[in-house]
């Protein structure tokens, strides 16, 4: 926990802690199309390779705080390398795309309601907001 003025800020250790040899970490951004960050919001990978499932949740709604750069509301770590099927409910419609889990990093998706999935680095902050 990092302590501000409001309090404290609680980040995801998932983000900071090297993963184990042959996995990754996964985080991203699940919003509405209006870019609400969706909680609870379940989703599903499937390895292409091994027929595995893992069904994983965003954070909880009482969860306000995220890290400055990835501004997640998922993170996963020691997750195995490999290829995905990733897919979620919103508004009653199935989203689905494929993913890659790269090995000794921080892999990020974004969700964005009716958009969908996509696989992409988080913008980059501006500068001046880490000297804060």
């Amino acid at each position: 926990r990092l302590s501000n003025k409001e309090g404290d800020i609680v980040q995801n250790p998932e983000l900071w802690i090297a993963p184990t040899y042959g996995d990754g970490v996964l985080a991203g951004r699940i919003t509405s199309i209006y870019g609400a960050l969706l909680p609870a919001q379940s989703i599903t990978l499937t390895s292409k390779e091994t027929g595995r499932v893992w069904i994983i949740f965003t954070y909880a709604k009482k969860i306000r705080w995220y890290d400055a750069y990835f501004r997640e509301n998922i993170a996963v770590g020691d997750f195995p390398a490999g290829e995905y099927k990733i897919s979620t409910e919103y508004k009653g419609k199935t989203y689905k795309s494929e993913i890659t889990i790269s090995p000794g990093t921080v892999n990020y998706i974004r969700f964005h309601g009716e958009d969908g999935f996509s696989q992409q680095f988080p913008d980059s902050p501006d500068p001046s907001e880490f000297l804060d």
